[in-house]
C-alpha cells in the first residue's frame, strides 16, 4: 500500500521524514527525485540572491555551459590514460567541477586585473570556454555518446547517492550562508564599505563563486547542461 495514501500537505512531509530516518534503501525512485530536486532548489535559493545583487546572474548560466569543456576534457584524459572504456559518470563530474572552478577563477581574474564589470567578465569567459567546449566535442569526441543526460539531465536515473550529494551541498550552503551572511551582504552591496570594515573582499567574493560552482555541478545529474 502507498504510505502516502490520504496524507495531507504537512503529513506528507512527516511520512517522508519518517521513511528517510528508517533508511534510504527503502526510498522509492519518486522520493529520491523529490529529495534531489528539493535540495538543489534550497541550494540555488540561498546562493541566487547574492548573484542577483552582484549582477552576476549570467555566471550560473555560464557555469552550466562551460562545464561542457570539463566533461569532454575528463573523457579525453581518461581515455588516453586507461582506454575509452575506463571511465564513469563520477569522472565526468570531477571534470565538470574543475571546469566550473576554472570559470570562477578566470572571471575573478578578469575583474581584478582588467577592472571589468562582473557581467562583462562573465560574458567573456562564458563565450570563450563554451566555444572551446563545443570545438573539443566536435573535433575529438564526435563518435562518443555521452548520453542525453549530459545536456538535458534525467531525474529518472537519480539514485540514493545523488540524494546524499545534493543533501550535503544543501547542508554546506545552509551553514556557510548564515555563518557569513554579514560578509556576503557587505561584499554584494558595497565593495568600498567592505574594504573600510576590513572584510576580505576577494575571499568572500570567490566563496560565492565557489558555492555557485558546487551547486551547479551537484545539480548536474538532474538538470544537465541546460
Amino acid at each position: 500500500m502507498n504510505p502516502y495514501w490520504g496524507a495531507q500537505f504537512f503529513s506528507f512531509f512527516a511520512v517522508l521524514i519518517r521513511r528517510m530516518v528508517g533508511g534510504t534503501s527503502e526510498l522509492a525512485p519518486d522520493e529520491v527525485q523529490l529529495l534531489v530536486l528539493a535540495a538543489a532548489g534550497i541550494s540555488c535559493g540561498l546562493i541566487g540572491p547574492f548573484l542577483v545583487l552582484r549582477k552576476m546572474t549570467l555566471f550560473a548560466n555560464s557555469l552550466s555551459h562551460t562545464i561542457l569543456i570539463g566533461i569532454a576534457g575528463a573523457y579525453l584524459l581518461t581515455a588516453s590514460l586507461w582506454g575509452a572504456g575506463m571511465f564513469d559518470l563520477s569522472t565526468l563530474l570531477i571534470g565538470a567541477l574543475v571546469a566550473a572552478l576554472l570559470t570562477a577563477l578566470l572571471t575573478d581574474w578578469l575583474i581584478r586585473f582588467f577592472r571589468l564589470q562582473e557581467d562583462a567578465s562573465v560574458g567573456l569567459v562564458f563565450t570563450g570556454l563554451f566555444a572551446l567546449g563545443v570545438a573539443t566535442v566536435t573535433f575529438y569526441t564526435r563518435d562518443l555518446h555521452l548520453g542525453i543526460e549530459a545536456v538535458m539531465g534525467n531525474v529518472d536515473i537519480l539514485q540514493v547517492t545523488d540524494a546524499k550529494v545534493t543533501a550535503w551541498l544543501a547542508l554546506i550552503n545552509l551553514v556557510c550562508v548564515p555563518l557569513f551572511y554579514r560578509q556576503f551582504q557587505i561584499v554584494s552591496f558595497d565593495r568600498n564599505l567592505a574594504l573600510t570594515l576590513r572584510v576580505r573582499y576577494g575571499l568572500f567574493h570567490f566563496a560565492i563563486l565557489f558555492l555557485t560552482a558546487l551547486t551547479c555541478v551537484a545539480a548536474f545529474r538532474a538538470i544537465g547542461v541546460i
